[in-house]
């Protein structure tokens, strides 16, 4: 090749050269792009639907006038808490007894009004809901509550909650402090309309278990006396707005009790622990 042709020569392999690497660089990146695709497109369709032991995807449920019988329908149209208050509900008062896995005796103390239980034990529960929201985990709230305030969230419907030993409503003790009931406190759960007037027979239900019992089964046991308890408060079904995808264990609990997957929003959390916005699940289930 001839002396002058050379340098040409040399910047077009160069350029072929870089142009090669880009070319490849490019291929990669679209390879990249069509697994993140692929990946969300898969997370979509697990969002939509999930498999059972059938093999078959379950989307959820339909409802519609024709799914209620008649009766429930009728019931509908006086129901329950349009009007915001409670007085024609349906209404819980034995005391239940459970049993842990462990073997600890508890009981479940069903509470239509704050006044029915020890103040000390509110402010136990008041506590634990603090910690929990301290954590910056499962729950939205930023700001802990302060005792009027918590009463308000917690006790505006109905309230379940577990402690350790076994009570009727006339062997509950009311003279014990909060460093007591916070050793007896195994775990709570509210009820109320998860929508106001028209669809105030939808509810929503918030958990939480004492952070110093947990792995024993607790959630579990609380989120099934939901399941039984809800429906003779009268709401034919149920609504979690918010099940953060991290919240792995509480995801695998609805899942098993067999919650339908209605929805997915996107980055609708910043968490504590995660460097990443968060999204969530949107869970519901019929009571009907």
């Amino acid at each position: 090749m001839p002396d002058g042709l050379l340098a040409p020569f040399a910047i077009l392999v160069i350029y072929l050269f870089y142009q090669t690497i880009d070319f490849v660089r490019n291929i990669r990146k679209e390879e990249r792009q069509e697994k993140r695709e692929e990946k969300q497109k898969k997370k979509e369709e697990k969002y939509k639907k999930k498999k059972w032991p059938d093999g078959k995807a379950k989307q959820p449920e339909q409802y519609s006038i024709s799914s209620y019988t008649m009766g429930d329908y009728e019931n509908l149209s006086s129901l329950p808490f349009a009007d915001g208050s409670f007085t024609h509900t349906g209404r819980i008062t034995v005391y239940e007894s459970e049993e842990l896995k462990n073997g600890t005796k508890c009981t479940y103390l069903p509470v239509h009004e704050s006044s029915q239980i020890p103040q000390s034990l509110i402010k136990a529960m008041n506590k634990e809901m603090n910690y929990v929201i301290d954590e910056g985990r499962t729950y939205p709230y930023y700001q802990t509550m302060d005792f009027d305030e918590f009463v308000k969230y917690w006790f505006y419907g109905f309230t379940a909650i577990l402690v350790e030993g076994e009570y009727t409503p006339e062997t509950l003790p009311w003279d014990i402090s909060e460093a007591e009931w916070s050793q007896r406190l195994l775990g709570m759960f509210y009820v109320k309309p998860n929508y106001v007037g028209r669809c105030s027979h939808v509810c929503n239900a918030g958990f939480v278990v004492n952070h110093e019992k947990r792995f024993q089964g607790i959630g579990r046991k609380l989120a099934e006396k939901y399941t039984e308890w809800g429906p003779r408060l009268g709401y034919t079904y149920s609504v979690f707005n918010l099940v953060f995808e991290t919240n792995v264990a509480s995801i695998r609990l609805w899942d098993q009790l067999g919650f339908d997957r209605l929805g997915y929003v996107p980055g609708v959390a910043v968490l504590k622990g995660e460097d990443d916005f968060v999204g969530a699940y949107i869970y519901g289930k019929s009571f009907v």
